[in-house]
């Protein structure tokens, strides 16, 4: 598989999230994803992009036709989603949502503490990604 046709094909199907999570004890956490979906009739080809990152889960939806491989475990964002967009450059306005996504990762990675001024930063980032995004091109 050719990296440079993958980094074009998570332009037009690829996700980057982050997904804010308030716990009991106040403290505000993050969950970060990568995903990419396709009708479950290209489930071949979702594994077989699973299998050329070496990332393996694929999700299945039970309300509709829907295949989707997703990345939540933090130390995969930063040893294998990140490095690779890196390298392998988006193209489209998704760029901006990969640099805030990576932006937040490194916050997180960085911090064992987020103060009230990272976690006010990291939910601007997020605000600004996916359908609230800015189109900077």
């Amino acid at each position: 598989m050719d990296p440079f046709w993958l980094a074009g094909f998570v332009d037009a199907e690829g996700c980057f999230y982050v997904k804010i999570i308030n716990n009991r004890s106040l403290k505000c956490k993050f969950q970060l994803s990568f995903s990419i979906s396709q009708h479950s009739r290209n489930s071949t080809l979702m594994n077989h992009i699973s299998f050329y990152l070496k990332w393996r889960l694929i999700e299945k939806a039970q309300t509709r036709k829907e295949a989707r491989f997703v990345v939540y475990k933090f130390n995969d964002h930063l040893n294998y989603i990140i490095p690779f967009f890196t390298k392998y450059n988006l193209l489209s306005v998704k760029r901006w949502d990969f640099h805030y996504f990576r932006t937040i990762a490194n916050v997180i990675n960085e911090k064992k503490d987020l103060t009230e001024e990272d976690i006010s930063n990291i939910k601007m980032l997020k605000f600004n990604m996916n359908k609230n995004r800015i189109d900077y091109s």
